[in-house]
């Protein structure tokens, strides 16, 4: 009814009464139903939007920045992976460097000791040598005191009985210690 007072006022009552009228009688349209229909539209809508639609957006955020955080997560991780494997690679290299290392000093450390021990082995060849020089030597000179001895001792024996006599053990030191003397000479 207020929409007639409206038309009435507004345009010449024939002309909106009958635009009116026909469309709502035309359409089957009556006000007091329509009004009805409008107001519970509106309800409608506001408790689907406040019990379904905002519940269902805040989820849907939630989801969305779930998903966000997760590929920033997963971008963090490739970051870190890649950082990872550059570690490994640099960690690696460094490991194969300090390896040569190793393993050249290892080189040297033996080729010193092979030289070392080879002169040791030269001195203690030298050493053995220079005793074994010396003991010929000392045997050669034991020997030749034995031998100007026994040489003694045979020229005293001979001399007696060549001179066919007795000679004391004072004379035949004497006679030892002067052919002694002439054999060195």
């Amino acid at each position: 009814m207020s929409f007639q007072i409206l038309a009435d006022a507004a345009v010449p009552a024939e002309t909106s009464e009958n635009t009116f009228t026909q469309i709502t009688t035309k359409f089957g349209i009556e006000a007091g139903p329509l009004v009805v229909q409008i107001v519970s539209f509106i309800v409608l809508a506001l408790v689907v939007w406040y019990f379904g639609f905002r519940p269902l957006m805040k989820t849907l955020g939630e989801r969305q920045k779930k998903i966000e955080d997760g590929l920033r997560f997963s971008d963090e991780m490739k970051a870190k992976l890649a950082q990872s494997e550059a570690d490994y690679k640099a960690k690696m290299q460094q490991a194969a460097v300090d390896a040569t290392h190793i393993i050249d000093a290892a080189r040297e450390t033996a080729k010193e000791t092979i030289e070392k021990a080879s002169e040791d082995a030269l001195k203690r060849a030298q050493e053995i040598e220079k005793r074994s020089a010396e003991n010929i030597a000392r045997e050669r000179e034991k020997m030749l005191a034995d031998l100007k001895g026994e040489v003694a001792t045979l020229v005293v024996e001979t001399t007696a009985k060549i001179l066919d006599r007795d000679i004391s053990a004072a004379e035949k030191k004497k006679l030892a210690a002067r052919a002694a003397a002439e054999i060195q000479e």
